[in-house]
């Protein structure tokens, strides 16, 4: 793959935003050009909810729908407040594999002002050892852009309500 695969310029994620659509046509089109443009597994977002994460807008194959707390990558993400890049999932306590293909991880979490974790960016490839700084940083900024367009929580933890 050339590495002209592996952009996503600011200018491209702005122009899939419209105010006139709902957050989860917004997010839907952000997560489709990832996959498509970075040649991803599958990608999505899980959201807090009673007892662990919930999914919420992806792409790709259906997922699990409940990672329970204190298992998996997108928890550790979420509970360590940081980033976590698994370059071979079969080598990490706990992994919750919701699809055999599935080769490497790389997980960002994304919080609020008050420094609660509003949702985590999952992206998965078939391939192990895939994400690389570069493609790091591109869903860094891709996590940051989605949730500009999050709306802030209100207790509520259903995860349909923001839809």
């Amino acid at each position: 793959m050339s590495m002209q695969a592996f952009t996503l310029s600011n200018a491209e994620i702005a122009s899939l935003i419209d105010e006139r659509i709902s957050i989860a046509g917004n997010i839907g089109n952000l997560l489709s050009l990832a996959q498509q443009r970075l040649n991803l597994f599958w990608v999505g977002l899980y959201v807090p909810v009673k007892g662990g994460m919930g999914l919420s807008h992806f792409q790709g194959l259906p997922a699990c729908t409940f990672l329970r707390s204190g298992h998996g990558v997108c928890n550790a993400a979420a509970e360590r407040k940081q980033i976590v890049s698994v370059p071979n999932v079969d080598q990490f306590p706990g992994y919750i594999a919701c699809h055999a293909q599935v080769k490497s991880e790389l997980v960002i979490p994304s919080f609020d002002e008050n420094g609660e974790c509003k949702f985590v960016l999952d992206a998965d490839a078939a391939v192990p050892e895939y994400f690389t700084p570069e493609i790091a940083r591109i869903l860094v900024n891709l996590a940051d852009q989605i949730a500009l367009l999050m709306p802030a929580s209100d207790g509520d933890e259903s995860v349909a309500k923001n839809l």
